[in-house]
């Protein structure tokens, strides 16, 4: 149904008597509305220079697995590449989160940090093929 009275609520932004519920939950109970946040991984990515910190964040974002394997090509590419130490470190949290997770999110119990798993048959395909020169 078409609410007119939903639809002419124009909440202020930010307002310090929303409540947030973890990890995606807001409510504004003086509009009385409550919203789901959508996080844009692909976006977020292009925000953070810190390439282990972002791997990190992606990990525990449901959704991230593909995103990480673009932050990884690109962190392999000519003229974008980064540190071999950092991209050391951001393989160390994929293997964590992989053996964590024992290659499957799908089993995933409550208050788990990690929501993806990227297997080596993924990085493998996606991330060192593009790079091969007979691919």
């Amino acid at each position: 149904t078409n609410d007119s009275s939903i639809s002419s609520v124009n909440p202020e932004l930010y307002s310090s008597k929303w409540i947030f519920f973890q990890p995606d939950i807001v409510i504004d109970a003086h509009f009385g509305v409550i919203w789901r946040l959508k996080v844009n991984l692909a976006s977020i990515s292009n925000m953070i220079t810190d390439k282990c910190h972002l791997i990190q964040l992606l990990l525990m974002r449901t959704g991230g697995k593909n995103v990480i394997l673009e932050v990884c090509r690109e962190c392999l590419e000519p003229g974008r590449q980064v540190n071999l130490a950092v991209i050391g470190a951001m393989f160390d949290y994929l293997n964590q989160a992989y053996k964590i997770l024992g290659g499957s999110a799908s089993d995933l119990l409550p208050g788990r940090k990690y929501r993806n798993a990227v297997g080596q048959r993924e990085i493998y395909t996606q991330v060192f093929v593009p790079f091969s020169d007979n691919p």
